[in-house]
């Protein structure tokens, strides 16, 4: 399995995570989001295709 690097991991999706998510994406980090759950979205989120860069 090849390692990956990343500057930052946010636990969770939600409003919070996914606002620091993609303000970290648009500084250049490169970010893994960690969820645990369904693939459900859940109101106030971003979709992570938005993420996926």
């Amino acid at each position: 399995m090849p390692k990956c690097h990343y500057d930052v991991i946010v636990i969770g999706s939600g409003p919070g995570g996914a606002i620091v998510a993609k303000e970290l994406t648009d500084k250049g980090k490169k970010v893994l989001i960690l969820e645990w759950g369904s693939n459900t979205p859940v109101k106030g989120s971003l979709a992570l295709v938005q993420l996926n860069r």
